[in-house]
């Protein structure tokens, strides 16, 4: 061999046993168990114990089974007698499957492999989606919900959800096609006729992000709604309703049942068949008095 070669070799091999005596290594995580609606961090402590500056680089893969990751690259530049904490993953909730995991990482130096350290933990439990519901009142404490609206109305959205933290982001699309930007709660004045598109998505920390919609109609008439003033006994056998602005005036639109209607209906259309009958056999019986007398009178012979 070459003696210069081998003095090389020779070299780089005390100097990567130097660093390897100056530099402590390890990949730890701080938990081995993790359900699936918790973050998941892993890292890489790095010392320093030299007096003089050292530099190398942290080659990090994450494998499952036989599925591995593609290699991570972390550069390190520590000052003398120094440590340092580099965060090698940082998975979001529900990001990884259930199973166990493991993580290579090695420290090199342009020399070669300085140290190498692993780790292991696992992943279980199913993580469930954001619960969510979008509601649309005509009020800002949302005591009536409702779909429908009058122009001019004011709309008040709002967001129920089962998790505290839920956050959400919505976009409103109106008729003409305008976009609006907002969260929750939020209002707005309709003034444009037809139909509203409410879309959010939310999120709340340990479940997985959800997409829900509401569409808001306009009209430009005024629905019907209870007259107040009529007791609720009455409603379910004729109820009265009033328009919202006429109800001072005393203006009021009556709807009757449909089976009363329809009976009423029946019973009229049964007395014009009588009239018309009667009026049929009155008619038929003039005729039969005029035709009785144009006839000409019968002759008897007298006899002497």
């Amino acid at each position: 061999m070459n003696p210069q070669k081998t003095i090389l070799i020779i070299a780089a091999l005390l100097l990567a046993s130097a660093l390897a005596s100056s530099l402590s290594f390890k990949v730890y995580s701080p938990s081995t168990e993790y359900a699936r609606t918790s973050p998941i961090t892993v890292y890489a402590n790095v010392s320093n114990d030299a007096n003089h500056s050292l530099s190398a680089t942290i080659f990090a893969s994450l494998a499952s089974g036989e599925q591995a990751t593609s290699v991570s690259s972390y550069e390190v530049a520590l000052p003398p007698l120094t440590h340092e904490i580099i965060m090698l993953y940082n998975f979001t909730p529900g990001e990884l499957n259930q199973g166990s995991y493991e993580v290579t990482a090695s420290l090199e130096s342009r020399e070669g492999l300085i140290a190498l350290s692993q780790t292991q933990f696992s992943v279980f439990g199913a993580i469930r989606e954001t619960n969510a519901v979008l509601e649309a009142c005509a009020d800002e404490n949302c005591y009536v919900n409702s779909n429908v609206f009058k122009a001019g109305q004011t709309v008040f959205l709002f967001v129920r959800s089962q998790q505290n933290q839920t956050r959400c982001g919505a976009t409103t699309v109106l008729p003409s096609g305008e976009t609006i930007s907002h969260t929750f709660p939020y209002s707005f004045k309709i003034t444009e006729l037809g139909t509203h598109y409410v879309a959010a998505n939310c999120s709340a920390p340990g479940r997985t992000p959800i997409r829900v919609s509401l569409l808001v109609s306009t009209f430009a008439e005024t629905p019907l709604v209870k007259d107040p003033q009529v007791t609720p006994e009455l409603w379910p056998e004729g109820i009265e309703y009033a328009l919202p602005d006429a109800v001072d005036r005393g203006t009021k639109v009556v709807q009757t049942d449909p089976l009363r209607a329809l009976l009423a209906a029946l019973i009229m259309l049964f007395g014009v068949f009588l009239i018309g009958y009667a009026l049929k056999k009155i008619s038929d019986g003039r005729k039969t008095g005029k035709n009785a007398s144009q006839s000409p009178p019968s002759t008897k012979a007298n006899k002497n």
